[in-house]
Parts: C-alpha cells; sequence; structure tokens
C-alpha cells in the first residue's frame, strides 16, 4: 500500500490537491435531525479570506451549524476524531467567522 504524503501550509490555495487515500466519510455518527443549517454562510465567509477548505471540512460543518425551527443550535456539543495535521482547527475558525 502506498502512503500519500501532504504538506499543507497555513493560508496556501489547496485545490490543486492531490488524489485523497482513505474514506473521506465517517464510518459512524449519531446525528441528530435539524431544520437548517449555516454551514455554506460560514464557508463562504471564510473563503473571502483567500483560504480554501477540504470537502470533509465542509461536510462537517453541517451538523455543527445545525438549527432547529426556533433558531436554536441542535447540537450544543459535538465531538470528532481526526489524525492529528488534518485541519480540525480550521473547522473551528471557520465557524467562528
Amino acid at each position: 500500500m502506498q502512503l500519500l504524503t501532504l504538506k499543507i501550509e497555513r493560508g496556501k490555495d489547496m485545490s490543486n490537491r492531490k488524489q485523497k487515500v482513505g474514506n473521506q466519510t465517517p464510518t459512524q455518527s449519531v446525528i441528530a435531525p435539524y431544520q437548517k443549517m449555516l454551514s455554506d454562510e460560514a464557508v463562504k465567509f471564510y473563503e473571502r479570506t483567500g483560504l480554501s477548505c477540504y470537502e470533509w471540512q465542509k461536510n462537517l460543518l453541517d451538523p455543527i451549524m445545525a438549527g432547529d425551527e426556533d433558531g436554536l443550535w441542535v447540537h450544543q456539543k459535538f465531538g470528532y476524531a481526526i489524525p492529528r495535521r488534518n485541519g480540525k482547527t480550521e473547522v473551528i475558525y471557520i465557524k467562528e467567522i
């Protein structure tokens, strides 16, 4: 099995990335039903800074930023397990912007 090593530097355009190896979606997840999500708007704001994000980060933001019909967060707590140096902190930056 050939391993793929990617060096990602903060602030660099990641659009010319190499082919992903392995599963890019969670094998297990428990997500409560939700009415709307604000993740698309958050990603737009983030990308206006000149940075881009991975598809898995966008997919992870959907349930994190999910809301109900009253405008409240569906998930007050959210946990995920991702190996180190893969952009976990960027997910928080996207949410905070």
